[in-house]
């Protein structure tokens, strides 16, 4: 079965954690900037979304999702589980 490569999903997770937690707190007092936080935060989660759709297409058309958390080749594959979530466990 072939497989496709995409981001771990928790990637999204990290960036919009740190911009939701430490960039918006440093944005409070600047209108124009805060509205461009809020703009790159609503694109972060449509690529989220968008990722997720992309998944579930690729495993109907019977695809493996294998989720790399760099571009390094040697690197093992980071995640692969049945609900495409990562999982502490």
């Amino acid at each position: 079965m072939k497989s496709v490569v995409l981001p771990a999903p928790i990637h999204y997770e990290l960036l919009m954690q740190l911009l939701e937690r430490h960039t918006q707190s440093a944005l409070d007092h600047y209108p124009s900037q805060r509205q461009q936080l809020q703009d790159l935060l609503a694109t972060l989660r449509k690529a989220t979304l968008q990722q997720e759709y992309l998944e579930a297409e690729c495993r109907r058309a019977g695809f493996n999702i294998e989720y790399r958390w760099s571009i390094h080749h040697s690197e093992p594959p980071a995640l692969d589980t049945p609900n495409g979530r990562w999982d502490s466990h």
